[in-house]
């Protein structure tokens, strides 16, 4: 057992051991059960892909989950709702309020010292964890996350937060297809640098969303290398620091093993440079044409990937330009003007019907995924309505005077 040990890792402990003793096996995790049914999470995260695994899985699970992008946004949104959750899930390393610090100021500030709140770090030194506690957090659970490990710390924390059915079936996954077993026990394409299988198990089995987040992190690896590129020839600093752990984290998740070790040097060595001061300036630092040779190499991997899991009818094919352009017809704020003009009002005088209004038109695929989208979506998780009424207002803005309206 790693230290320091907190109360969640104990109890699953004695647990385990209780099973052994009599010869019984530990309780499994319920397939299918909303195991944390109504229970209010306030998720503290940056980066987007993060974001995206956490919150579906915790919803899958039957969780409501607010998202706020960093420490101080949680804190702004505990000062105004300090009673609208029932357990923090932080990240440690974020712009603008890094976790440890949100948390002592939820804690001091605030005054919520009964809010369960637990760190999620993709550091694995003790020193990090006991950081974590020392600052006031109750527990933590690496990056990236097994889901039924998750559950089991949220459930010990926050146990009479669960509210409803927990039997009843999760909701599916749209368009999800029967997973055939066979198909995802076959050998993967570069098992020496991407581990699907691993990837897949913290991910609950979903192979739906997994090609989501692959899709989504292949996406981004261009914008990742141009970043670290226009660091190049500059002294190191704590921006490039945080910009090499945000990629170990991600790459982690996607299963991408061999790029989070070469992020995870790179990050070592930038943050061994300003821990000894005076950080100098080099054209090329010597973790920079490893990490760049394996993002290609990574990307390319992963490609093959997204290949086989189409090959093996585990998720569906990129959608043709066609496919496109009708789901973008569908989004199109002018089909959903009269929903838009009575959001609009409903978050002008703060009225909470504005959560299920919302929550309608989340219903609709086209709507949920299109980017226009996005920031009405991001600011109504958030709560903010006057963000959410201010993009609202912009979708109809941008609504010219043809027909439309649902």
């Amino acid at each position: 057992m790693v230290k320091p040990v907190t109360a969640s890792m104990l109890l699953g402990a004695v647990r385990q051991a209780h099973a052994s003793a009599h010869g019984t096996p530990a309780p499994a995790p319920v397939a299918g059960a909303r195991r944390l049914a109504g229970m209010r999470v306030l998720l503290v995260e940056d980066n987007v892909i993060n974001q995206q695994v956490a919150r579906e899985l915790l919803q899958r699970e039957g969780a409501e989950v607010t998202v706020a992008e960093h420490g101080q946004a949680a804190l702004d949104q505990l000062m105004a709702h300090p009673q609208a959750w029932d357990v923090v899930l932080m990240d440690m390393q974020m712009p603008v309020m890094d976790g440890l610090q949100a948390t002592q100021a939820i804690r001091t500030q605030l005054g919520l010292t009964a809010l369960p709140i637990v760190a999620m770090t993709a550091n694995a030194m003790a020193s990090d964890r006991e950081a974590c506690l020392a600052a006031g957090m109750n527990d933590h659970v690496g990056k990236p996350f097994a889901i039924d490990q998750l559950v089991r710390v949220l459930l010990h924390w926050a146990p009479h937060a669960v509210r409803g059915d927990t039997d009843a079936p999760a909701a599916p996954t749209p368009q999800a297809p029967a997973v055939d077993a066979q198909a995802l026990a076959e050998p993967w394409p570069d098992a020496d640098r991407v581990d699907v299988p691993g990837a897949l198990q913290r991910l609950g089995g979903d192979p739906l969303l997994y090609q989501r987040i692959v899709r989504g992190f292949v996406q981004g690896l261009p914008h990742t290398q141009a970043q670290l590129d226009a660091k190049l020839g500059q002294a190191p600093d704590a921006a490039l620091a945080a910009l090499l752990h945000t990629l170990k984290g991600t790459a982690a998740t996607v299963g991408a093993t061999r790029l989070a070790a070469r992020a995870a040097e790179a990050e070592r060595a930038v943050k061994q440079a300003l821990a000894d001061g005076a950080p100098q300036a080099q054209a090329v630092p010597p973790w920079w044409p490893p990490l760049a040779e394996e993002l290609q190499a990574s990307a390319q991997a992963l490609q093959r990937v997204l290949a086989q899991l189409v090959a093996r009818g585990l998720a569906p094919p990129e959608p043709t330009a066609a496919a496109a352009t009708e789901q973008a017809q569908a989004a199109d704020p002018a089909r959903w003007r009269e929903t838009l003009q009575r959001l609009v009002t409903l978050l002008a005088a703060s009225d909470m019907e504005a959560l299920e209004l919302h929550d309608s038109l989340m219903a609709d695929a086209a709507v949920a995924g299109d980017p226009r989208w996005a920031p009405l979506h991001q600011a109504m998780e958030a709560m903010d309505f006057e963000a959410a009424r201010a993009a609202a207002q912009a979708l109809l803005d941008g609504v010219g005077q043809g027909d439309g309206g649902t």
